[in-house]
């Protein structure tokens, strides 16, 4: 007759209430990594540069935080990671709302519910520590040749790290070398990769001219 009985009302009010809580916890995972990341990516980057700008005899005190902000929230690889923590929020939040509307509809136990949503942020966890890893490399390099375009420097070389977990993608890149407006956006090739940037011996001779010069 269309309308909703007491026992599809009651399965409805048990959804609700439950999403509200779901999604609750979710929201609180993505803003805890979001402020972890801005921390943490922010005092890398900084950590980077002004270690990378001390070989050449530059003291840097502290990036401002206009400039700072705007690296941050740049969309290197097409998004920011803020905007990809929230869309692993969001898909977190679909994938728990597909499970509870299967258990509502099985008349599964809250318990069971509980276990299989385990397993779905325990999935999200491990995207969220590739997302970290991946940024964290991203932030590593883009300090690495700031600071190099600060001395001067003008020419790198992709090194890669050369063990057991070395790709053929990578690989492929190593020893690879190219001016360094060339190289932005370049690593990380892909989630996880370890590649990273030096200057080349031309590069890091002509650097050491220069600082005799000015000595």
């Amino acid at each position: 007759n269309g309308k909703l009985g007491l026992s599809e009302l009651y399965k409805y009010d048990r959804y609700r209430k439950y999403m509200k809580q779901v999604e609750g916890v979710c929201d609180r995972l993505a803003r805890g990594e979001i402020a972890f990341a801005d921390k943490s990516f922010s005092k890398l980057y900084q950590d980077v540069f002004k270690a990378t700008v001390k070989i050449g005899g530059v003291e840097f005190d502290r990036i401002p935080a206009k400039t700072m902000d705007r690296i941050l929230q740049f969309p290197w690889s097409g998004e920011n990671y803020s905007q990809r923590i929230w869309a692993n929020r969001d898909h977190l939040v679909r994938n728990a709302r597909q499970t509870v509307i299967r258990g509502i509809v099985k008349g599964q136990s809250i318990t069971s519910m509980t276990d299989e949503l385990q397993s779905r942020v325990e999935a999200s966890a491990s995207n969220a520590r590739r997302l970290i890893r991946t940024e964290s490399m991203h932030f590593v390099n883009q300090g690495q040749l700031d600071g190099y375009k600060r001395l001067g420097i003008d020419e790198v070389t992709i090194l890669v790290a050369e063990d057991e977990r070395t790709c053929d993608e990578c690989m492929a890149n190593d020893g690879r070398i190219m001016k360094i407006d060339e190289a932005e956006l370049l690593l990380p090739v892909h989630p996880m990769c370890r590649c990273t940037y030096v200057p080349t011996e031309k590069s890091l001779d002509k650097l050491l001219n220069d600082m005799r010069g000015k000595a």
